[in-house]
């Protein structure tokens, strides 16, 4: 017996730490994610600067990511007189002498400057529109600053640089382009042009990109346009190539005059600066997207996993796994199904594929999406492909009263169910007449004994939100919710359901619904022991009881879709491929065991607590798992924690659950109760390795087994898996429990 528990005790010991939602860590992209919107090159080095406080340096192919101290969307970028400058919001800019450590200096409140330049030891420091005109500063140090007289500029500021030794800011108005030129800084000279979006610099010729490209060699007098349009967005030129950005392509001309398309990979839409410097042409981006071409031609991608977004986040046997689609659901990109072994920090592609919907659901993974795909993982890495090729649009997931429930259908309410996660078929649901439609799901949550649907459908009239009600996902109820939007998420947490339809509502029962917050989102869920609603810019709202809320903002301005918690905190996604890690605070409790298993009902047991050497810290529990009780729900110091199933498991397959103590997470798993049946069939089919019968069966963290200790061999299941110990190691067999138990059956077990 002492060797089966060497083997199967998994007993696990963790630290326990408060989770948090106001400090977050960028895992992809990487090194970050948010937009660049500036770039310089200088000493050998990129710098490159973007929302959120972003800085980023390059050196050849290597990039780091730098702390501003500020969460400001940054802008221009300029390097002089020893020092690295930014522009930063509010009238103040950044500096460092080393480009690691920044301090803001306040250069005049109030006014919101666009564009930086640096030429012949002065710092020019613009702003953008301005009722009264054009602020300009200058510096020769990036520290000290004094205002010039405004150079007669009343339009917005779109495009600033130096070229032929001198300074030239472009600005437009509806009535007008005006270009104005300075040597120093100080005095300003204007002049009409055309409209464009960007300058570049080639030798001394001025080169304007915009409806039309445009070329200048007096300095921005006279201009010589071109026949063509090409809605050029951004250019850039070294001394005998130019490169420009539109919304469909990558262009390229050695006189800035002929243009031709290059056979680009680039996504130009996603350009939001082009520049030159270090024989290099390079183009910043939305997703923190940066790449580099030697001939405009052919780029190198610096950064990678930008191109997907990530609409799921699930949690489950120490794994995280996102999912999402590309910008075609049709052709998405390899790495739209991905898992995180060590909580987050690192991420592994496993599938390819547009999926719309997927949770941890009792103990697997269920992924749905694109026509028909349903796939499932039992650790996260490893999937099966059970898809339905007719099956339509599928976008929710859930496990309740022993059954699995996937929803979806756009033209018609579509709902697939399974009593093992991996075989389904579709049910034939007619919750309204034939009058009403088309209709769709694409959501679904479990609590309190009832799933719970929503979507759209048309009721003859109008279009009106869809809310249904099942005990077992075969016959549904049509509900009110009270309102004519689609609902497009469902959760369920602290026993209440909430409901995304414009705005959020909440319902005890599934059927009666009242206005819980007037927050616009993109999902709600529940995770960690609260609710939580993403939105947009990175802004998040979060809740115990779904009408009390506090804001967080997260250090993006992606759009964020879905939130999961697991042992190391928080992990977010959402688009451009963005996954942020949550810090937690400082470990204060060892929690012990983290997996544990309930036989029937009433049996149970208790998780120790114990406090950091030097600490005074508090701790609550509590279970969203309908099956299991924990008591106390808090406490302080030292402390135990008991636990019981408060019912046995008349599934015909294991069912699992999870207790939160101490910010742990407790997972207790329940066999089904004919589990016996198979380990009575199979010691009577191999008395001379399982002896002697009759056996007591028990629960070793996890795992349901019979040892047997004339033979030193064991049999047992987590869950649907089942294990052999022959004396020397345990050993995972091929079949699940389900088969074993047919086997049962049919010889009268």
């Amino acid at each position: 017996m002492k060797t089966v528990l060497t083997f199967v005790l998994l007993f696990v010991i963790h630290l326990a730490t408060a989770q948090t939602l106001d400090a977050w860590i960028w895992r992809n992209p990487q090194p970050q994610g948010n937009a660049l919107r500036g770039s310089t090159y200088a000493n050998g080095l990129w710098a490159m600067t973007g929302d959120k406080g972003s800085i980023v340096f390059s050196g050849g192919s290597a990039l780091a990511a730098r702390t501003s101290g500020v969460t400001d969307n940054l802008g221009d970028i300029a390097y002089g007189a020893g020092r690295w400058v930014v522009v930063a919001e509010n009238g103040r800019i950044l500096v460092s002498e080393d480009g690691l450590s920044w301090r803001a200096i306040t250069v005049s409140p109030g006014v919101s400057f666009a564009r930086l330049l640096y030429n012949n030891s002065i710092f020019v420091l613009v702003s953008g529109y301005a009722a009264s005109g054009t602020v300009l500063f200058t510096s020769a140090d990036g520290l000290s600053w004094t205002q010039v007289q405004n150079p007669g500029i009343y339009g917005s500021v779109g495009a600033a640089l130096v070229c032929g030794g001198s300074f030239y800011l472009y600005s437009s108005d509806s009535y007008s382009a005006t270009i104005s030129v300075s040597a120093n800084g100080v005095t300003w000279g204007n002049k009409y042009a055309s409209y464009f979006s960007s300058l570049a610099c080639k030798g001394s010729t001025l080169v304007g990109a915009g409806s039309k490209f445009g070329t200048s060699t007096d300095g921005g007098t006279t201009w010589t346009m071109a026949t063509d349009y090409s809605n050029a967005r951004q250019v850039a030129c070294s001394a005998s190539l130019c490169v420009a950005a539109t919304d469909t392509a990558i262009l390229i001309s050695s006189d800035a005059t002929t243009w031709s398309t290059a056979s680009s990979q680039l996504n130009s839409s996603s350009v939001n600066q082009l520049a030159y410097g270090g024989n290099a042409f390079v183009a910043i981006g939305n997703a923190g997207a940066i790449n580099t071409s030697a001939d405009g031609v052919t780029w190198s991608a610096l950064t990678t996993g930008g191109n997907d977004y990530f609409s799921n986040v699930a949690y489950g046997k120490d794994t995280f796994v996102v999912a999402g689609s590309g910008s075609n659901p049709a052709q998405a990109n390899q790495d739209t199904l991905r898992y995180s072994s060590d909580y987050g920090q690192t991420w592994q592609a496993v599938k390819s594929g547009a999926f719309y919907g997927m949770s941890f659901v009792n103990d697997r993974f269920v992924a749905v999406g694109h026509s028909g795909t349903i796939m499932y993982s039992l650790d996260g890495k490893t999937w099966t492909d059970v898809s339905d090729p007719l099956g339509g649009s599928l976008y929710g997931v859930a496990y309740g009263n022993c059954v699995y429930v996937i929803t979806g259908g756009n033209n018609a309410g579509v709902v697939y169910r399974s009593y093992d996660g991996a075989h389904w078929s579709k049910a034939a649901i007619t919750p309204y007449p034939s009058s009403f439609g088309p209709w769709g799901l694409f959501e679904v949550a479990f609590g309190n004994g009832l799933f719970v649907a929503g979507g759209s459908g048309w009721d003859g009239s109008k279009w009106t939100s869809v809310i249904l009600t099942s005990p077992d996902g075969l016959i549904w109820t049509p509900q009110t919710l009270g309102n004519d939007f689609s609902v497009t998420s469902l959760t369920f947490g602290n026993g209440v359901f909430l409901a995304l339809a414009g705005t959020v509502y909440s319902s005890s029962d599934g059927k009666t619904w009242t206005q819980a917050s007037t927050t616009s989102a993109n999902k709600v869920r529940f995770s960690g022991g609260q609710f939580l609603t993403p939105s947009y810019s990175g802004q998040l709202a979060s809740s115990t009881d779904g009408r009390n809320w506090a804001d967080h903002q997260l250090p993006t301005t992606s759009v964020l879709y879905d939130f999961a918690w697991g042992k190391d905190g928080y992990v977010a996604v959402g688009d451009g491929g963005a996954i942020l890690q949550g810090s937690r605070a400082a470990a204060c409790y060892q929690v012990t065991p983290t997996q544990a298993a309930a036989l029937w009902q009433g049996s149970g047991g208790v998780a120790t607590l114990t406090q950091g050497a030097g600490l005074s810290c508090s701790w609550t529990a509590s279970t969203q798992t309908p099956w299991l009780a924990a008591t106390p729900a808090s406490g302080s110091g030292n402390g135990g924690l008991s636990w019981q199933a408060a019912s046995s498991n008349t599934c015909t397959h294991a069912r699992y659950g999870t207790i939160e103590a101490a910010g742990e997470r407790i997972a207790v798993s329940q066999p089904p109760s004919d589990a016996d049946r198979v380990f009575n069939w199979v010691e009577a089919l191999f008395p001379t390795y399982l002896a002697p019968a009759g056996q007591a069966s028990q629960a070793l963290s996890g795992f349901y087994l019979r040892y047997y200790p004339a033979t030193n061999q064991a049999f047992g299941t987590i869950g649907q898996d089942t294990y052999y110990y022959d004396g020397v190691s345990v050993v995972k067999l091929p079949d699940p429990l389900q088969t074993y138990l047919y086997g049962a059956i049919q010889a009268g077990f």
